[in-house]
């Protein structure tokens, strides 16, 4: 993994440690600054993200969305480059956080859930054979991850610690 500058890797530290997130989310964070630190390396050289521009934000935000970027993706990413502007204002690094107020997600339109219908739910469980102990493990997972609505980490955070078989219990972190 590739080193940013401190203060981005400051404030990646401060999502994980202080505002506890999920090693994931800040892994998510750091690709959408990675990914802006090296657009704007090519528009304004040596300038760090703290010290762009509005117009230099919605410059790049308007190539993301002609890049074939989703809103939703957009959206995602000027939270992620918000909090980041957030921090560095508050530590003094800038003078503004010139993306404060700034909401992409607005325009965003609300998709319906995408999910399967019980019936192929169950054309699911039953293509899954069951013979081997490895596919008695695949079927399980197919039924946990459906059955219980588990997220796939979730599902790789699971340890036999984690089932009470007694009272059919199943704890999910």
């Amino acid at each position: 993994m590739s080193t940013l500058d401190p203060l981005i890797e400051g404030y990646l530290t401060y999502l994980l440690e202080v505002g506890r997130k999920a090693p994931r989310t800040v892994v998510d964070v750091r690709c959408t600054l990675k990914r802006a630190t090296e657009a704007f390396a090519q528009r304004r050289p040596r300038v760090p993200l703290w010290k762009l521009s509005l117009e230099d934000y919605l410059h790049w935000f308007e190539d993301e969305r002609h890049g074939a970027r989703y809103d939703t993706s957009l959206a995602k990413d000027a939270s992620h480059l918000r909090g980041l502007l957030e921090y560095a204002w508050r530590s003094g690094r800038s003078e503004c956080n010139v993306l404060d107020g700034l909401r992409l997600h607005e325009n965003v339109k609300q998709r319906a859930p995408n999910f399967l219908t019980l019936e192929q739910a169950e054309r699911l469980v039953r293509a899954c054979p069951c013979r081997t102990v490895a596919q008695q493990r695949d079927r399980l997972m197919i039924l946990l991850l459906y059955g219980c609505g588990l997220r796939t980490a979730e599902l790789c955070g699971l340890d036999v610690g984690d089932v009470v078989r007694e009272r059919q219990e199943l704890t999910v972190r």
